[in-house]
């Protein structure tokens, strides 16, 4: 039984944004001050495999959310859950239709009201 904690970076493959970059279709940019539109992402943008400045990947499932529903089910190590179920769920979470390339400023934004949202669960975090 393995005894590290799980943490957001638990369920986050390092190669996420490779991901993002080179295997999805479309990316949110900005549409004046306060809205984003969808776009199809650059063949530029696919051939690098490189995130453009100003833009970030964003989780359609947030790891987080992961993280708060485990611990509010009292497993807070990685030994704790079912044998293959991290591995399973990375495959889903780094996977491309969980990825989407977005303005940093609108993932910032989004996580912070993620983590107000989860403010009491996350405090032991």
């Amino acid at each position: 039984m393995s005894n590290k904690p799980i943490t957001r970076e638990t369920f986050i493959d390092p190669g996420y944004e490779t991901v993002a970059a080179t295997r999805t279709d479309m990316m949110f940019v900005l549409d004046g001050e306060d809205s984003v539109k969808k776009v199809p992402v650059p063949e530029s943008v696919k051939e690098s495999g490189k995130i453009p400045d100003g833009y970030a990947v964003d989780f359609l499932v947030e790891p987080l959310t992961l993280v708060v529903s485990f611990r509010k089910n009292g497993h807070t190590l990685e030994g704790q859950l079912p044998e293959g179920l991290i591995d399973d769920l990375k495959k889903e979470i780094n996977g491309p239709t969980n990825l989407m390339i977005t303005p940093t400023s609108v993932r910032d934004s989004k996580f912070q009201m993620l983590l107000e949202h989860h403010k009491k669960d996350l405090e032991d975090l």
